[in-house]
């Protein structure tokens, strides 16, 4: 019998704390103050701003495979954008694209899913996802499922 009572307060329990926790997630992805929505995938803290623009701000020292077996080192820009005056994206030095104490995880802003059915960030008409082999993609939505102007990370 107390196991009983034991299940019945924890899932009273849940069933208090489960409107507050969706009530959090549901508005992870509402813009800031200037209209972007940030986010962070792997080592890259990213923002789809209001007037569409897409940015990254990454690592400027990585190692990359050389195909041969081991790594060497790589130096690049401090940023990767595309706007949507531009076909792709390229490297930038400008506005951060990180908040103060870091961007919440792309899990937590996800809002909608792409043309196959993955997790993805709508806003401002662009459209960041996570494909097949986890491939992280942000672009403007085409409508055979693939994207123009696009950050490939």
């Amino acid at each position: 019998m107390r196991s009983i009572a034991k299940f019945s307060a924890g899932l009273a329990a849940l069933v208090a704390v489960a409107p507050i926790t969706l009530a959090a997630t549901a508005h992870a992805a509402d813009a800031t103050a200037d209209g972007a929505v940030y986010f962070s995938y792997g080592t890259h803290n990213c923002a789809i701003l209001a007037n569409g623009t897409i940015g990254c701000d990454r690592p400027v020292l990585t190692m990359a495979a050389s195909g041969y077996g081991f790594s060497t080192p790589q130096l690049r820009s401090p940023q990767v954008i595309a706007d949507p005056q531009a076909r792709d994206g390229f490297d930038y030095f400008g506005k951060p694209y990180t908040l103060p104490g870091g961007n919440p995880h792309f899990d937590q802003v996800v809002n909608a899913t792409d043309h196959y059915g993955f997790p993805a960030l709508a806003h401002a008409g662009r459209m960041c996802s996570i494909g097949p082999k986890g491939i992280f993609i942000c672009g403007t939505p085409s409508s055979g499922g693939g994207y123009y102007d696009r950050i490939i990370l």
